[in-house]
């Protein structure tokens, strides 16, 4: 958080429902995260919104593309090559 400042949690739940959370205070962050640890898929928005107070509490609105103030991460998200439906084993970890 020391580059953009606050981060948007979401978790995708087994249901397959979303919820998102926005936080600035990282002890509130690790602790929405461990709430959300069993079960969910967590993301995290990669760039810094726009400057707002955010709540720190899952139940937030979504950001979107217009909520983004700065870009301040090129993420890459890099597999290597294997045949489809092959997850990968411990070597390719």
């Amino acid at each position: 958080m020391a580059d953009a400042g606050r981060v948007e949690l979401r978790a995708m739940n087994p249901a397959g429902s979303i919820s998102s959370g926005q936080f600035d205070d990282l002890p509130q962050l690790v602790a929405a995260i461990h709430d959300l640890r069993e079960g969910a898929n967590l993301y995290y928005t990669a760039q810094a919104p726009r400057l707002r107070s955010v709540p720190n509490w899952m139940g937030t609105g979504a950001l979107s593309n217009a909520d983004i103030g700065t870009f301040v991460r090129i993420v890459f998200d890099l597999d290597c090559v294997r045949d489809k439906g092959q997850p990968a084993d411990q070597a390719h970890l």
